[in-house]
């Protein structure tokens, strides 16, 4: 090795008096013995090394056991220096990796309890609490099992019980008893509409909500992305009709819109389309746009609320159908009733150009108001009412050259 100290006086001394920059200056050495020796390294050999590869470990959980062969932890093992000695290692992280799999058979993970409907009526699902095993129990042992000889290499595992997050009692709680309201939509045939709206729909679909939790539509189907199962199709921007991802969706929302109205759920968030669709209900509708313009609803009952969503495709001789179901215990009866449509607004005529021109026959625009009636279920008695105020655009006449 490099004698430092000698070698740094010769390198000033030639600094000193170099004659030119050919000038070679021999650096001196000294020898040193190594810190591991040939005799540690046969050791480790002969003790860790060579058992470790010799055959399988066998990892034993509940009486069962499932075998781990060399090639499974190889990766895990090494050996490192402590002063003249190799000690062996093992990665923690590595070794478990190599083992999840194998031991999935031994092994049951836990299942949250749940509501499903079954025949129209909602019933609980109960948890299952899972087995496993404390990792500690494994990496602790197996050095210890990975050099011993053939009849040693089994690492004995305790079972541990693994709780469901959501518990059968949790579930019981929320009290989901009865179907509360349910509203359904019509949809004329397009390819995209099929794709977006059951998208969204199987989304939507199995959604829980508890007590004082608010619902968030874009938050449940996240952004309108071909990743993320969606497709092109017209939306309404700026009075005219252009293709975007998602379109088509907002039909899944103003399904989810009424259904939520007529469960008495508070209405947070919601904006009508711009200008009036025929096909939904008047005054009672919602578009949603991702990320700015949302359908928001509050749980304000003291019981938790099941949310089912399905759809019937359209198809070129049929119009197709969504369904929005919500199931709860009855806490509010709630009855609509509107107003005339009122300040009417006559469209106009706008030309327009280019490949993605829709050409369209214009509709007034009106002003009209929603009501939404509360009574305790069973109660004749009004308990209060709310107004919901929607101004719709008239829709111009689209010519198209």
């Amino acid at each position: 090795m490099l004698d430092r100290v000698a070698a740094a006086t010769a390198v000033r001394a030639a600094f000193l008096h170099a004659r030119g920059a050919g000038d070679v200056v021999a650096l001196p050495t000294v020898e040193d013995d190594p810190t591991v020796t040939a005799a540690a390294v046969s050791r480790a050999m002969d003790t860790f090394a060579n058992p470790a590869m010799s055959g399988p470990v066998v990892v034993r959980l509940d009486g069962e056991g499932v075998q781990l062969q060399p090639a499974d932890y190889a990766a895990a093992l090494s050996v490192q220096a402590e002063g003249a000695q190799l000690r062996p290692r093992v990665d923690d992280a590595a070794l478990l990796r190599a083992l999840r799999p194998r031991t999935r058979s031994l092994s049951r993970a836990p299942r949250d309890a749940a509501v499903e409907v079954v025949g129209g009526r909602p019933r609980v699902v109960p948890g299952r609490v899972g087995v496993t095993f404390d990792p500690d129990d494994v990496t602790g042992g197996f050095l210890r099992a990975v050099a011993g000889r053939s009849e040693q290499r089994v690492l004995s595992v305790r079972s541990v019980p693994a709780r469901p997050d959501v518990s059968t009692a949790d579930v019981r709680r929320l009290g989901i008893t009865e179907r509360v309201s349910g509203f359904t939509t019509r949809f004329p045939y397009a390819a995209y509409r099929n794709t977006n709206i059951g998208r969204a729909a199987r989304l939507l679909d199995g959604t829980l909500l508890e007590p004082g939790q608010t619902f968030s539509l874009n938050r449940t189907l996240g952004e309108r992305t071909a990743a993320n199962g969606f497709t092109e199709g017209y939306v309404i921007s700026d009075g005219v009709f252009r293709k975007e991802l998602g379109g088509g969706v907002s039909q899944l929302a103003t399904t989810t819109f009424n259904a939520a109205f007529f469960a008495g759920l508070a209405d947070v968030e919601h904006q009508a389309h711009s200008f009036y669709i025929d096909r939904y209900p008047v005054g009672r509708e919602a578009t949603v746009v991702w990320p700015d313009v949302d359908l928001r609803f509050r749980n304000t009952t003291p019981y938790g609320v099941l949310v089912k969503a399905s759809i019937d495709r359209a198809t070129p001789s049929r119009r197709g159908t969504v369904r929005v179901t919500m199931y709860s215990t009855k806490y509010w009866d709630v009855s609509a009733g509107r107003s005339a449509r009122y300040r009417v607004t006559r469209p106009g005529t706008r030309h327009l150009s280019g490949a993605g021109c829709v050409p369209n026959v214009g509709h007034d625009g009106f002003d009209i108001d929603v009501y939404r009636l509360f009574r305790r279920h069973g109660s004749p008695e009004l308990d209060h009412r709310e107004t919901m105020h929607t101004r719709y655009l008239p829709s111009d006449t689209m010519i198209c050259s």
